[in-house]
C-alpha cells in the first residue's frame, strides 16, 4: 500500500494497547476491517489519506521520502508532514516494537538538568516555538508541523540480518 500510495500515518500506541497492537500484527486488512474488529477510531489526517489512530498518543503524517532501500532491505525513509501529539500525559509508556515479539518501553524521565552548563540546555517547546510552523497554528500542545524524518529501523535491522549484514545503529535512529 504505501508503495502505491506514497504516504502513510506512522501512529505512536502506549503500553495500554500492547495485546490490540499485535493482535493487529497478526491479521491483514485483506481480511478484516482492522478499526471494527480492534475497536479503534479512526480520524481524519491532515495532509495524507490514511486515517489516524485516535487511541495512540501520537500520529504522524508522512510521505515517502526515499525508496532507494526498499527493494533490497524493505528500508522506508519518511518526511513526517504534520505530527499531533496528546497534550498528556507530558510522559507517556509509548511503545516500540524491537522484533521477535519484543517490545519496549519509553516514558521513563531521568534528569540530569542540573549537571548541565545552563548555556547547552534547550527545550522541544522552546524549539518549537522559535520556528514557523507549516500549518500555521499557534496551537503547541496537540500538533506540530516540523518536517523531519522517520524510518522502520526495525524492519531494516531483520532484513539487514537475513542478508547477512550486522547493523548495530541504522541511520536517522
Amino acid at each position: 500500500m504505501i508503495r502505491q500510495s506514497r504516504e502513510c500515518v506512522i501512529n505512536l500506541p502506549t503500553t495500554k494497547l500492547t495485546d490490540i497492537v499485535v493482535g493487529i500484527g497478526n491479521t491483514t486488512g485483506a481480511e478484516i476491517d482492522k478499526f471494527e474488529h480492534f475497536g479503534l477510531t479512526a480520524e481524519k489526517a491532515e495532509r495524507v489519506g490514511a486515517p489516524l489512530i485516535a487511541e495512540c498518543h501520537a500520529n504522524f503524517e508522512c510521505r515517502l521520502h526515499d525508496d532507494g532501500l526498499v527493494g533490497k532491505y524493505n528500508f522506508f525513509i519518511f518526511e513526517v508532514v504534520k505530527a499531533h501529539v496528546a497534550a498528556s500525559p507530558k510522559h507517556p509508556e509509548t511503545l516500540h516494537y524491537t522484533g521477535d515479539g519484543v517490545f519496549v518501553v519509553s516514558g521513563k524521565v531521568i534528569s540530569r538538568r542540573s549537571l548541565f552548563r545552563p548555556e547547552m540546555l534547550w527545550s522541544i517547546g522552546r524549539l518549537l516555538s522559535a520556528r514557523p510552523r507549516i500549518d500555521g497554528s499557534g496551537e503547541r500542545n496537540r500538533s506540530c508541523g516540523e518536517s523531519w524524518h522517520m524510518t522502520s529501523t526495525d524492519r531494516f535491522r531483520r532484513n539487514a540480518a537475513a542478508h547477512g549484514h550486522s547493523i548495530a545503529r541504522a541511520p536517522f535512529e
